[in-house]
């Protein structure tokens, strides 16, 4: 299965980097990847992310898939047979907390199906997105607890 993974030591509290994180009215303000995200928080509900990458702007509709406090945020879909054949995708968010005054942060999008195969060397860029989005939490995060 394809996969982008992406991972960050952010110095401060796991606590610190969630509450930054999951500040969704905030994310224009520091998010280069996700200006705009709307949901709640909550498994199973929809939402519904602007994401921008090399010059483009994706609207995406999705469903939590996981969202546990200072762990773990996913989103993805959808999930059901045919498109699993076809293609679909978890994006996910973890942390980690390493000694209580240090995060690492791991993001990162598992896709399933033919049409992500596909389309891996187009897919594939989106790395350095997720690498940016995740410098500049580090920088929003390493800024809030100074």
């Amino acid at each position: 299965m394809p996969e982008i993974k992406t991972s960050i030591l952010i110095n401060a509290p796991v606590k610190t980097v969630w509450s930054v994180f999951t500040d969704f009215q905030n994310y224009n303000t520091w998010n280069p990847l996700i200006p705009q995200i709307d949901c709640h928080k909550s498994i199973g509900s929809t939402v519904k992310v602007k994401l921008n990458t090399n010059g483009i702007t994706l609207p995406i509709v999705a469903k939590i898939t996981d969202f546990t406090l200072n762990k773990r945020f996913a989103w993805g879909g959808p999930d059901y047979l045919i498109m699993n054949l076809i293609g679909n995708a978890e994006h996910y968010f973890e942390f980690q907390d390493l000694n209580g005054t240090q995060c690492m942060f791991t993001h990162g999008e598992a896709f399933k199906g033919g049409i992500p195969r596909l389309l891996w060397p187009i897919i594939s860029r989106l790395e350095t997105s997720y690498a940016e989005m995740n410098e500049a939490l580090k920088r929003t995060a390493e800024a809030s607890t100074t």
